[in-house]
């Protein structure tokens, strides 16, 4: 299963998160590590979600100990096979799982264990800022801190005084045009 350990990231990462994780607290930020690295595998299963058959998913998320999904929870929550998250531990069990991807219509990249064989820790760090203690929010427009400024954009501009680059800025060239395609929980170096 996906790691939640700073340690699972390159040293690049750990040392910019020390000062994050301080600055966010000065901010009156609270948050929690939800994803630093994940296996090529996982990120097979993730990549099915939203783009499968609810059965046929669940069924292979049971045999790789993963919890089924609802419906409501039903929704693509990845859009790429080269996320900064993906380590490779498990070669055996991603080639299963990407076997599994093309089985139901799930494009993947040539050569794509080449392009990851040597991750073995993670370039980036998914984050869920909290509304209380154990309660974590994902609602990009609400200020829980109280200063009228959305938290994750707070954060973002946090991770960027501390040299990582934030999903809350990330763009999609569609159609000739660059869109805003953000994914506010990352950061990434």
């Amino acid at each position: 299963m996906a790691s939640r350990l700073i340690q699972n990231c390159i040293k690049e990462v750990q040392e910019k998160y020390l000062p994050f994780a301080s600055d966010m607290n000065s901010a009156g930020l609270l948050f929690m590590i939800t994803c630093t690295a994940r296996d090529l595998w996982e990120q097979g299963i993730l990549m099915m979600q939203g783009r499968t058959n609810l059965t046929t998913l669940n069924k292979i998320r049971a045999s790789y100990e993963m919890p089924n999904l609802m419906q409501e929870e039903d929704h693509k929550v990845t859009w790429t096979w080269l996320s900064k998250h993906i380590v490779l531990k498990d070669i055996a069990k991603a080639e299963k799982v990407l076997a599994l991807c093309r089985q139901n219509g799930i494009v993947i990249p040539e050569n794509l264990i080449l392009k990851v064989s040597g991750f073995e820790y993670s370039r980036a760090i998914d984050i869920a800022l909290m509304k209380g203690v154990k309660q974590p929010h994902w609602n990009l427009k609400i200020s829980v801190d109280g200063d009228q400024i959305p938290d994750y954009e707070e954060m973002a501009v946090i991770a960027e005084k501390n040299g990582f680059k934030a999903g809350m800025r990330f763009k999609t060239f569609r159609n000739g045009v660059w869109v805003p395609t953000p994914d506010a929980p990352h950061i990434e170096i």
